[in-house]
């Protein structure tokens, strides 16, 4: 455990960094051979044109 102090108060933390690299995440993601095609229909919804 890591003990940080902030101006906000003290943070505990784990030492070990424990996500997944994206090398990592992309060789997960493709062993579990899950479907994604549902979300080809999200890609062409157009709220990447909608102001924000």
């Amino acid at each position: 455990v890591v003990l940080e102090e902030r101006e906000e108060g003290l943070l505990l933390r784990s030492k070990k960094d424990k996500r997944l690299t994206w090398d990592e995440t992309f060789k997960d993601m493709a062993r579990e051979r899950e479907n994604w095609s549902d979300f080809d229909a999200t890609v062409a919804d157009g709220l990447d044109k909608e102001p924000w």
